[in-house]
């Protein structure tokens, strides 16, 4: 009875160690998940203010576009002979 009680006492020594440890784990992993919490927020305000970025780059380059097609003219029915000087065609 008396070696029941020793090998009791030891397991349940084995058992809070165990215990023990795996407390340390979770803390260590609820630390690494609000580290990454703070990364993935960090991560999500850069790509939103990059994307903000890509937008108005994306408007200023269409406005652009606009701007530069503004003193293209297009002919029809003037071949176009790449030979010859433009103003040789058109007169």
């Amino acid at each position: 009875m008396l070696a029941d009680i020793i090998e009791l006492n030891s397991a349940v020594a084995r058992s809070n160690t165990e215990v023990n440890t795996l407390k340390e784990d979770f803390n260590h992993q609820c630390k690494c998940v609000a580290s990454l919490e703070e990364e993935l927020a960090r991560v999500s305000k850069k790509v939103k203010t990059q994307k903000e970025e890509l937008d108005y780059l994306q408007v200023s380059f269409n406005e652009l576009e606009q701007y530069i097609r503004k003193n293209s003219l297009e002919l029809h029915g003037i071949p176009e002979d790449f030979d010859l000087p433009m103003h040789a065609i058109i007169c």
